[in-house]
């Protein structure tokens, strides 16, 4: 089964919402990771008993059509294949579905099965996000993961065999004590698996996690940055060269395969998530659940929608997001819709900016875009406050 995913820059105004829904629950935690989930699959029939209200406290409220689903996590594929059915129904009967919708699901390689997959299928799943995060034993040692290279290889070929052709993977780089050889075999071994979607994320210390109290005891040393940045443009150069396209910071689609989902976030298109510790966006209002699988029960069964905060952008909040999440892509920012959007022309705003950023090879200008070279990828986080124009 083909993805739906579209590779058009520029979305309309009146884009549809997408749907994202958090399922937190995992076997254990990774040392690296700080998104929020539990090992507590005893509590899966509670959580999807609650996520079946929180969707019909929404459902009012989202008349329009969905054309992406995420199912995200922790790891959705820990629920079973009744469970990961029952869910999916429910969210049919709940809201509406574009016909071909992008269906995405994130899953680790240990918990695939022909059976498992087949039901993926049947129930409109296109798209398959699987945690590889290496092929190479000794990183996936490293990083506590659960599986091995061959799982990962077995797991791409029975998607396969069920029809599912659109398969990422994820993959995690800048592990200590690993050279850029030892990377570029980890890409090769990848990019032999022909997938349609590579998502490289350099390992970072994310806070409150085992990686973090390692760091501060002396016991893991990530590489300096000179040596990142090298790492970053080896990703570039590599899977350029093996036919992806770098559209995002950490993103790399065969053509025609982006994530339709997650360029919603970057563009700032209408989201719904559902979940605890899920996050929404609509029209300048975002919103997020308790990261709290025990307040978001207790939220559901008083009958009141999970949301632990929520804000309202102010239009300087607003460009400074717009230039923020533009410049993380290769599409950059549609300068027309800026225009629309805020009422300035960022050109001449931001000209002096601009023209020193395309100087030093930062950004460039092409059919009616303002865009981020490689280079400026990789110093994406400096751009947004060197362009902003700031009030007026």
């Amino acid at each position: 089964m083909n993805s739906v995913s579209t590779d058009h820059h520029s979305p309309p105004p009146d884009e549809k919402p997408g749907l994202y829904v958090h399922v937190p629950f995992c076997e254990r935690k990774c040392p690296y990771c700080a998104f929020f989930s539990v090992p507590k699959p005893a509590l899966i029939p509670d959580y999807l008993d609650a996520l079946s209200l929180e969707a019909e406290l929404y459902r009012e409220g989202w008349p329009d059509e969905f054309d992406t689903l995420y199912l995200g996590g922790g790891c959705p594929s820990m629920l079973n294949a009744d469970e990961l059915a029952w869910l999916v129904d429910t969210l049919r009967r709940r809201f509406a579905f574009s016909e071909g919708a992008e269906m995405t699901v994130e899953a680790n390689p240990e918990h695939l099965s022909p059976p498992k997959l087949a039901v993926m299928g049947h129930l409109g799943v296109n798209r398959l996000s699987l945690g590889a995060q290496s092929l190479d034993p000794g990183d996936l040692d490293w990083l506590g993961r659960r599986h091995t290279p061959e799982q990962v290889v077995q797991a791409v070929e029975a998607a396969r065999e069920q029809g599912l052709a659109d398969v990422g993977l994820d993959l995690i780089y800048g592990l200590p004590g690993r050279s850029a050889d030892h990377w570029r075999r980890v890409m090769d071994a990848a990019v032999a698996l022909a997938p349609t979607h590579i998502s490289a994320y350099q390992l970072t210390i994310e806070p409150r996690t085992v990686l973090q109290r390692r760091h501060r005891q002396g016991r893991v040393r990530l590489p300096a940055d000179g040596d990142a940045a090298d790492l970053f443009r080896l990703t570039h150069d590599h899977l350029a060269a093996a036919g992806f396209e770098h559209y995002e910071i950490s993103s790399f689609a065969v053509r025609g395969f982006r994530s339709s989902h997650n360029q919603k976030y970057w563009r700032r298109a209408p989201y719904l998530g559902l979940g605890p510790a899920a996050h929404s966006y609509v029209a300048g209002r975002r919103w997020w659940n308790f990261s709290s699988l025990k307040k978001y029960l207790a939220a559901l069964r008083a009958g009141d929608r999970p949301v632990g905060e929520a804000e309202t952008l102010t239009p300087a909040q607003a460009r400074l997001e717009t230039l923020m999440l533009g410049l993380r892509t290769s599409d950059g920012i549609d300068l027309l819709a800026w225009r629309r959007d805020f009422g300035r022309d960022l050109l001449a705003d931001a000209h002096p900016a601009v023209a020193r950023l395309m100087e030093d090879g930062l950004l460039r200008l092409e059919g009616g875009r303002l865009k981020p070279t490689p280079r400026g990828m990789l110093l994406a986080d400096q751009l947004p406050d060197r362009l902003d124009p700031g009030p007026g």
